[in-house]
């Protein structure tokens, strides 16, 4: 018992420790510019994507960014500051449910992988927004909570449509008619804004509002002119990226499919719950496949997931094909040991933060680099 509680606090000491690096981290990245250079912003281009320059894809951000500055002058920042708390709160609801059903050692080596040593935080925190809704919503009202979140989030990073196809499904499958005329009017947009490409925007603030505000040249970065590649022309570079880079990326996501399958097991979920995770994330990443940068939201998606209610709203309609039996099998001979092993594989295998700027070192390694000014 006293081996138990003495490994729980070291656990707990590591969290902290990495809690203050990526803090002061993220500090350095977000807060410190804004005091020391005057800069007028330190995240992401296309979260300047905006309704009133003509854009669709992702533009509420901007949107909310233009309309906060207009109001007080500082947009940007109050965007920054919401980015930021809605990191913490994820994280601390994320590590609080993590920490009752892991052990100690499973804890220190998630700790020190890519889940926590992030490369940064952006705007698509916002995508677990619908987990707000799943966990806190209660009574009659709560699957329209649920789905009025996923389509906030939804406008804000498209890839929620995907992750949360399952519960959209399951609303489908409701059988209450006015929900489900509901999803349907949200399923169809929701394609149509996966598929949908603007060539023809105004960009109205980039040339003339925001230039005044110090913010130029936007619409020369590639994010800008990323957004408006239709969908298939992105699905064939992602593809052949990762077919000539899959010895590369292999290990990581071997070693991070593994985990979570074992994870959601220990935490009563079924296998047809592991291969509806394994479906959603396969196609997020070949939709995304910035290799590394979604660890730290897959891994917060799965284990809000697997709690009590994210379970109900899961499992329900996950897909039960007979020959299912294997798979729990298979995972029934998983334990403590083989989730910590495979917990710290994972943290060792390298992944890279960027497709362009690949660094084959693991995260813990690069992450101690930087902080002592090294890397």
């Amino acid at each position: 018992m006293l081996r138990t509680e003495t490994a729980q606090r070291l656990a707990d000491l590591v969290f902290l420790g990495v809690l203050a690096v990526v803090a002061g981290m993220a500090g350095v990245r977000y807060v410190l510019p804004y005091l020391t250079e005057g800069v007028t912003f330190t995240f992401r281009q296309d979260n300047f994507f905006s309704y009133s320059s003509g854009m669709v894809r992702r533009a509420l951000p901007g949107e909310i960014i233009y309309r906060l500055d207009l109001l007080t002058g500082v947009g940007p920042q109050i965007f920054t500051g919401m980015m930021l708390t809605l990191w913490l709160f994820f994280l601390g609801l994320t590590t609080f449910h993590f920490r009752r059903t892991a052990t100690p050692l499973e804890q220190i080596f998630v700790y020190l992988s890519s889940f926590y040593l992030l490369h940064s935080i952006d705007a698509e925190i916002f995508i677990l927004l619908p987990f707000l809704g799943i966990l806190f919503f209660r009574g009659s009202a709560a699957a329209y909570g649920v789905l009025g979140t996923i389509v906030l989030a939804g406008l804000i990073r498209e890839v929620t449509f995907l992750l949360f196809a399952p519960v959209l499904l399951g609303f489908l499958l409701s059988k209450r008619w006015p929900l489900v005329l509901s999803t349907l009017v949200v399923i169809g947009a929701a394609a149509w804004l996966l598929v949908f490409y603007s060539p023809l925007s105004s960009y109205a603030l980039e040339f003339e509002y925001w230039p005044d505000r110090g913010i130029s040249r936007l619409v020369e970065t590639n994010l800008y002119s990323f957004v408006h590649r239709p969908l298939g022309n992105v699905l064939t570079m992602h593809v052949t990226w990762i077919s000539d880079n899959i010895l590369i990326i292999a290990p990581a996501l071997i070693f991070f499919f593994g985990y979570a399958a074992m994870l959601i097991h220990h935490r009563r979920g079924s296998p047809a719950l592991v291969l509806m995770f394994f479906g959603t994330v396969s196609v997020l990443y070949v939709l995304t496949f910035d290799h590394g940068r979604y660890f730290y939201i897959l891994f917060m998606f799965l284990v809000l997931m697997t709690t009590n209610r994210g379970r109900t709203y899961f499992e329900a309609i996950a897909w039960q094909p007979p020959p299912l039996s294997w798979l729990g099998a298979l995972l029934d001979k998983s334990n403590d040991r083989a989730r910590s092993v495979t917990a710290l594989l994972f943290a060792l295998a390298p992944s890279g933060e960027w497709v362009g700027t690949y660094q084959p070192l693991p995260r813990a390694v690069r992450v101690a680099l930087r902080a002592a000014g090294l890397a």
